[in-house]
């Protein structure tokens, strides 16, 4: 749990997480003792899927915590929202708790560490502990590239997503 809580100020960027997350890699590892812990994320003979499987996610997002339902217990300090090359130069996120705006406070975007991923922190000190608690998180302004024949380059058009994340208690 301690990699997808990436908690710290060295991990802003939730590094560990979006190698765990990122739905290209198949071989992991994972070793520790009672003073060290070590991921591998990087490298090894087959340990990506192959392109027919890659190119099915380059479309789809991965956040975390994820879209739908997940256990309270499994809640960090930290959010993300991750994107196969997304540019987040411009983006805004908007967390809501049923009628009520949450402020975020929006990490350093940085490239690089799996899929382009959006880090932020709500701003929030209360714990409600009703057995669902639903949030709706709306990123606005994600850079998708395209390549445009016409001008020979590759151009970026904005994109808004919408999903909802519950925890359960």
């Amino acid at each position: 749990m301690g990699q997808l809580d990436d908690s710290g100020a060295n991990n802003y960027f939730v590094g560990h997480r979006r190698w765990i997350l990122n739905p290209s890699r198949k071989v992991f590892g994972h070793g520790s003792t009672a003073y060290a812990m070590a991921l591998w994320a990087l490298g090894g003979e087959n340990s990506d899927y192959d392109e027919a499987i890659v190119k099915e996610f380059e479309t789809q997002y991965v956040c975390w915590p994820p879209e739908f339902y997940f256990p309270a217990a499994l809640n960090t300090a930290r959010w993300s929202f991750s994107l196969r090359g997304a540019n987040f130069d411009n983006v805004t996120v908007e967390m809501y708790w049923g009628n009520k705006k949450i402020d975020v406070s929006i990490q350093e975007w940085t490239p690089g560490y799996g899929m382009s991923t959006i880090v932020w922190e709500p701003q929030t000190t209360y714990y409600d502990f009703e057995p669902e608690n639903r949030y709706k998180i709306v990123i606005k302004n994600v850079g998708i590239e395209y390549w445009d024949e016409a001008a020979g380059m590759y151009k970026s058009s904005p994109k808004n997503f919408t999903y909802y994340t519950t925890k359960l208690y």
